[in-house]
């Protein structure tokens, strides 16, 4: 299959972003593949006595699923969301924990 070289975009904050043609992507190299998902971590919080939907906190969970983690905290800063905020504890105090 034939896809071009991806274009490299720079935003203002210093960050790099790849772009490539719509429905073609580089197949990656299982090693590299293996590598990335060592790095991947799962976390599990437990916040007690909430008092709100299991319902709308799956909502809000799914919501940032599959960000990094500062992705998913800066989201969750701007939801508008009730609980947002006690999500982004809870991700914060279990991320960043010792």
């Amino acid at each position: 299959p034939f896809w071009t070289k991806p274009q490299i975009i720079r935003t203002d904050d210093g960050r790099n972003f790849m772009l490539f043609r719509e429905g073609y992507h580089p197949k990656l190299k299982p090693g590299l593949v293996r590598r990335r998902i060592e790095k991947l971590r799962t976390y599990e919080g437990k916040e007690r006595d909430l008092r709100h939907s299991k319902w709308k906190l799956n909502l809000i969970c799914k919501f940032v699923t599959g960000y990094t983690v500062e992705d998913a905290l800066q989201q969750l800063k701007y939801s508008k969301k009730a609980y947002a905020p006690v999500i982004s504890k809870i991700i914060s105090k279990k991320a960043y924990a010792p």
